[in-house]
């Protein structure tokens, strides 16, 4: 259970960073054409949600139901994916949290983590901000959560469905890694100082995610993650570009569904756009 939480935690914020806007608001796509003998779908998830919240379309378990292979961002039926994770969590050799930090930004991470009943931050100073930040979504998702990832992955294993990864659990670390950690800091520093404006900008985020509305979803994360926006190619951009030869094989192969964060489907450098440039149809499924 611990290490499903700390894969959506990460993933949430690959899913929440730098969305452009689509003319065409859905979640669910069809592609086809350039020689494929047969359509695959590709679908925009946010990885953690109140459930409450978690609605699923008739529509997206029909084309489901259809794909003879299933695809997420990461293979979460990977058997390393457990060491890989706690082989990465840790600091480097000698350093702690308070090595990124002035003391008061540190006190302000201490009083957090107290104050919210999360841990004692001596229990984690030799662990990577991510944790800090993985933490800090339970602010905003309340109550009981679903993830999309872990209902198709609960569906595909019922039904023996086989499962790929468009990439490895290391390259996601290895993304944060390439944020300097007294960056990844700053942003839990300010996430803690607008608790209740990211309260309000979720709410927000939700509401315009259930409706598919990918301007709005755009609008709202460009005021929300200024920090990951400025390392929106190596978080978007460059993995994206890194998928499509993967997709392209899976999608030549067979009957794929293929779920990642809604933020990698818009924009001139999305998914959607990238498929298209091959010469693929996307077509939105209402």
């Amino acid at each position: 259970m611990f290490l499903r939480s700390a894969i959506v935690g990460l993933i949430l914020f690959f899913s929440l960073t730098n969305m452009k806007s689509q003319t065409q608001n859905s979640l669910l796509w069809e592609i086809s054409g350039n020689g494929l003998s047969q359509p695959s779908y590709i679908y925009g998830t946010i990885h953690q949600i109140a459930k409450s919240d978690f609605v699923v379309r008739k529509e997206i378990d029909s084309v489901f139901d259809l794909c003879k292979q299933v695809a997420f961002e990461i293979k979460l039926d990977d058997t390393t994916l457990l060491s890989t994770y706690r082989n990465w969590i840790y600091l480097p050799e000698g350093k702690t949290l308070r090595d990124y930090c002035t003391e008061e930004e540190y006190s302000i991470l201490k009083n957090y983590l107290s104050d919210h009943g999360q841990t004692d931050i001596e229990s984690i100073k030799y662990q990577k901000p991510f944790v800090l930040a993985q933490m800090q979504t339970s602010d905003y998702v309340t109550g009981e959560t679903a993830s999309y990832e872990l209902y198709f992955f609960d569906r595909l294993t019922q039904n023996n469905i086989p499962l790929f990864g468009l990439e490895t659990m290391q390259n996601e670390l290895d993304v944060f890694d390439s944020m300097p950690y007294d960056h990844q800091i700053d942003m839990v520093l300010g996430a803690i100082d607008s608790t209740r404006n990211m309260q309000v900008l979720w709410t927000d985020l939700i509401t315009a995610y259930k409706k598919e509305d990918l301007d709005a979803l755009y609008g709202i994360l460009l005021v929300a993650s200024p920090e990951l926006m400025a390392y929106e190619n190596l978080f978007i951009s460059g993995r994206n570009a890194n998928w499509i030869p993967v997709v392209e094989n899976l999608i030549m192969e067979n009957t794929t569904f293929i779920a990642v964060g809604a933020a990698h489907l818009p924009g001139a450098k999305g998914i959607l756009q990238l498929l298209e440039n091959k010469g693929y149809s996307l077509k939105p499924i209402y």
